[in-house]
């Protein structure tokens, strides 16, 4: 298992065309290897004690994409065609996106059960 992060930096008043894009345009062709997918957002500033802009960041709003994927290779193929690293910032974005992808070395599991069904607006 593998999990994928992806730092997206929008800038601010352009969040719903970003929801709008990850929701509508991001798609997941073949999700049979798609453990889970999460679109986060910080929820209280409270708690951040990992500097979510980067110093010299334009103004931006943070949201966090977590992917949770049975191998690297699946990843890839479904996702690697939307990378686009070479090509013009999207509308909404303050900064190119940065994505890392984590081995699972170890894990625990406990009893709750992820959401049965994509969220609404999620195609």
């Amino acid at each position: 298992m593998i999990v994928v992060l992806v730092k997206w930096k929008v800038k601010p008043g352009h969040e719903e065309q970003f929801f709008a894009h990850w929701q509508q345009e991001l798609k997941v062709r073949d999700d049979r290897e798609l453990i889970g997918e999460f679109l986060c957002a910080p929820n209280s500033r409270n708690y951040v004690t990992w500097r979510l802009p980067d110093p010299g960041d334009p103004p931006c709003e943070i949201f966090l994409n977590v992917g949770f994927w049975n191998d690297e290779s699946a990843f890839l193929d479904q996702i690697e065609p939307y990378f686009a690293d070479n090509e013009e910032l999207l509308p909404f974005e303050a900064t190119r996106r940065v994505r890392t992808v984590l081995t699972a070395e170890s894990w625990r599991i406990g009893t709750a059960q992820l959401p049965e069904f994509n969220s609404d607006g999620v195609l």
